[in-house]
């Protein structure tokens, strides 16, 4: 099968900053390749007074064996139209296509036109900025054009499903979730991640841990507010890596609680030294509003933490609160001092080895392999009907 995908969320060039892009969806085309033919177009939207004096030209690059054509899009001033001739040309000239798979935003209409275009199935994935910000970049007239014309509809998470059946019941049968996986070489054996789970629950020392872009709606300002209302008498250290224009408000928050001295911000790391501080670490907290999924909870799951979610939110269901993880709803922060309290002086040994052990069992079926492989049956299976 050729597959076409359309997403400005793939990286742009090698390197390109998670601050920026995500990887999760070279993550599902990498191993689309071992058995498809696959092209990635990733365009940008250009929006110049003097566009048609300019000779934008788009760029190709290789990464982990996948072809990725960065091609620039124009679009009309003050006007939601967009010239799709370098779309077009690129088809023309490099591939064959049977199916177009489109992700987020402006990507929708412009997987959607391919489509129409060449008469090929169209999955069409939706992702929380689409609830976030759908409305603003295509209207909802546009959309429920582009979804029922879509053969299949993908949902990157459970709680995405539930959301957009109750917006577009009649769609149900179209949708399936195409939840996201990870290395599974960053897995810990079930052994070493049980024992380290008895050693930190016997430590004095309480590590915790957030990764994320430091954006308003992560919430780390709860975290922090949570953690100062600890009991006084514990030793706790917290680790926050990333970057984003939250920072200065984070560390000025962090002196007016009076716990600058417990947090540190690492900034932006490698992904290496990311999974080394997650494997030092204890607890991971992210409890953030409208997130699609988030690669960075399997991670912490993977690597032996206890992970605090958010209720309602794209982890939800793959944490189940008290069994392998637990859930808190975003912006409380009584009921996340309550969960920490809980983790820390108020459940058993037994109990969070239980929840450490469940995490890895839960960890080992979102593998990259995995989801890439669901992905796939699920857009071959549309593509049939």
């Amino acid at each position: 099968m050729n597959i076409i995908l359309i997403s400005d969320l793939y990286p742009a060039y090698a390197g390109h900053s998670i601050k920026d892009v995500s990887y999760a969806l070279h993550y599902f085309v990498r191993q689309w390749i071992k058995t498809e033919n696959v092209l990635v177009i990733r365009p940008y939207v250009f929006t110049g007074k003097n566009w048609h004096n300019l000779k934008l030209k788009s760029k190709e690059f290789m990464l982990d064996g996948v072809r990725i054509i960065h091609c620039p899009v124009i679009k009309i001033p003050k006007l939601k139209i967009f010239c799709l001739s370098s779309i077009f040309k690129i088809i023309k000239k490099n591939f064959n296509p049977d199916v177009v798979v489109a992700h987020l935003g402006f990507n929708l209409i412009f997987g959607y036109k391919v489509a129409k275009h060449y008469q090929l199935p169209l999955i069409s994935a939706v992702h929380n900025g689409d609830f976030r910000f759908g409305f603003n970049m295509l209207s909802e007239k546009i959309l429920r054009e582009i979804f029922s014309h879509s053969f299949g509809i993908a949902c990157r998470s459970d709680p995405l499903y539930e959301r957009f059946i109750k917006w577009f019941p009649k769609l149900q049968e179209r949708c399936f979730v195409a939840y996201s996986g990870i290395d599974r070489n960053i897995i810990l054996t079930k052994n070493f991640a049980i024992k380290k789970a008895k050693k930190w629950i016997s430590s004095k020392k309480i590590k915790f841990i957030s990764v994320c872009h430091l954006i308003e709606h992560k919430n780390i300002d709860i975290n922090l507010n949570a953690l100062s209302n600890l009991n006084g008498q514990l030793d706790w250290i917290y680790k926050i890596i990333g970057a984003g224009k939250e920072i200065r408000k984070l560390q000025k928050l962090t002196e007016h609680l009076g716990i600058s001295k417990k947090v540190q911000f690492t900034g932006l790391l490698s992904k290496e030294n990311v999974l080394k501080e997650l494997q030092n670490s204890h607890i991971f907290i992210m409890v953030s509003s409208n997130e699609t999924f988030g690669l960075a909870y399997l991670e912490a799951m993977a690597t032996g933490n206890i992970v605090i979610g958010a209720k309602g939110e794209g982890i939800d269901g793959v944490v189940e609160n008290g069994k392998n993880g637990f859930l808190c709803t975003p912006r409380d922060k009584k009921e996340l001092v309550q969960t920490l309290e809980h983790i820390i002086t108020g459940s058993s040994k037994k109990e969070l080895e239980d929840i450490v052990t469940h995490s890895r069992e839960t960890i080992s079926n979102y593998t990259e392999e995995k989801a890439a492989k669901n992905y796939l049956e699920n857009i071959i299976k549309f593509c049939k009907k």
